[in-house]
């Protein structure tokens, strides 16, 4: 996520500023009555995807915050009664730890639990991972296991968790990780966009598949899920753009025409052949995102 973030400020800040970038009038007949004006994207530093940027941030810092609630699980099964229970020695201790779960844990409400790089890597499940999440699921604590992906909602994040080697469970007989335990960056970004895209809004989704135990995801269909019904009818929803219809969608932007909206919703990847979108991460895509954005599209990462 922070990848691509940097991708398109550098774009944004750095990139070239074009005057009128070869407009031609549309054969469409919508657009026919209306030539297409000459007019110089502006680019600034204060675009209005600040505000959908705080879905992301909010979950890393919390990830941040709360990743060393999967230490507890080295406090499962080792036991020691001389150690001190204070929460700096447990937390950098390299040996044996006590039992400390209900003391760190005096006062908590509830679990808020960070995935990547706490409970499993690119490899696999880390250390400890089957213990903490049998614990949680057993204690009286609830516990919602996060993700900033913006690849795959609960259904995807839940197919991840069982599937070897991130297969959580560890058990054939144990049921598979709630949806309702399970929140992810594509969730929060879908609801975000349900409640802000009116009527008629334009939505350019440049995103990557999740694809674990014959289930695939991916923003879109996360957006389908979760969507009242009878809202995406009411979009203009695109996986792939043109040439000319991403400078169709720029300069209706700019005129206030249509609200629009570019989701970059990958997990470092750009992979969408399912949903007839791009295969790879190339100038020509990101480009026509830019054009939006920079004038006047909005931005959610």
């Amino acid at each position: 996520m922070a990848a691509l973030a940097s991708i398109v400020a550098a774009l944004l800040a750095g990139g070239p500023k074009f005057t009128n970038p070869g407009l031609s009038s549309p054969s469409a007949a919508d657009y026919a009555e209306s030539p297409i004006e000459e007019y110089q994207p502006v680019v600034t530093g204060d675009l209005p995807s600040r505000q959908s940027l705080r879905i992301t941030e909010t979950l890393q810092v919390v990830s941040k915050v709360l990743s060393a609630v999967a230490s507890l699980a080295f406090t499962l099964g080792k036991s020691t009664t001389s150690a001190s229970c204070a929460p700096e020695t447990v937390m950098t201790s390299s040996g044996p730890v006590p039992d400390c779960t209900e003391k760190l844990l005096q006062g908590t409400r509830g679990l808020l639990v960070d995935l990547d790089g706490t409970i499993y890597n690119d490899h696999g499940l880390l250390p400890g991972a089957h213990q903490f999440y049998h614990w949680a699921d057993k204690s009286r604590y609830p516990y919602v296991l996060l993700s900033n992906s913006g690849a795959k909602g609960a259904e995807g994040t839940q197919a991840k968790l069982a599937t070897a080697p991130f297969d959580l469970t560890s058990n054939p007989s144990m049921p598979p990780v709630p949806l309702k335990n399970i929140l992810t960056g594509a969730m929060a970004a879908a609801d975000f966009l349900i409640e802000k895209a009116k009527p008629g809004s334009r939505i350019f989704i440049l995103q990557s598949l999740s694809r674990y135990g014959g289930i695939i995801d991916c923003f879109r269909r996360v957006l389908e899920r979760r969507a009242p019904r009878g809202w995406m009818e009411k979009m203009e929803i695109r996986t792939y753009l043109s040439t000319q219809d991403a400078k169709i969608w720029a300069r209706d932007a700019v005129r206030g025409k249509h609200m629009t909206y570019v989701a970059l919703a990958g997990d470092g990847d750009i992979r969408d052949e399912e949903d007839w979108g791009y295969s790879t991460w190339d100038y020509d895509m990101l480009q026509k995102a830019v054009w939006i954005i920079s004038n006047g599209g909005h931005i959610y990462i």
